[in-house]
């Protein structure tokens, strides 16, 4: 799947009604696109997922997020790039930051 297709599709398709009703209980839509081989493949590299949720708590801020996680600026600009190409997502945006977020909520409530 293209990444820009995936990016509409998550954000067609991935309002947070869907995604977190009162019990985060999974729906059709969310199941599939668990599945989906990009997410996959972001939820199984370690490395981009934590560099991604340390990016998120700490509002969008590079330097932060990079100083706290004691690793160079450089390295994780790199890793937003390659979560950008496996997910289509830009997530120094705050849109594309949100949908993110909001699927790694889902992602943990559905797998604990």
């Amino acid at each position: 799947m293209d990444s820009k297709i995936l990016k509409q599709f998550l954000v067609n398709h991935f309002s947070a009604q869907e995604v977190m009703p009162n019990s985060f209980s999974a729906t059709a839509t969310t199941r599939k696109l668990f599945n989906n081989k990009y997410m996959l493949k972001l939820f199984s590299n370690e490395e981009l997922l934590q560099s991604a949720k340390l990016f998120l708590h700490y509002d969008l801020n590079i330097s932060e997020a990079s100083k706290n996680g004691y690793m160079h600026r450089n390295t994780l600009i790199y890793r937003l790039d390659c979560i950008q190409k496996l997910t289509g997502l830009e997530i120094r945006k705050f849109d594309d930051a949100v949908v993110l977020n909001t699927i790694m909520i889902a992602h943990d409530q559905l797998t604990k």
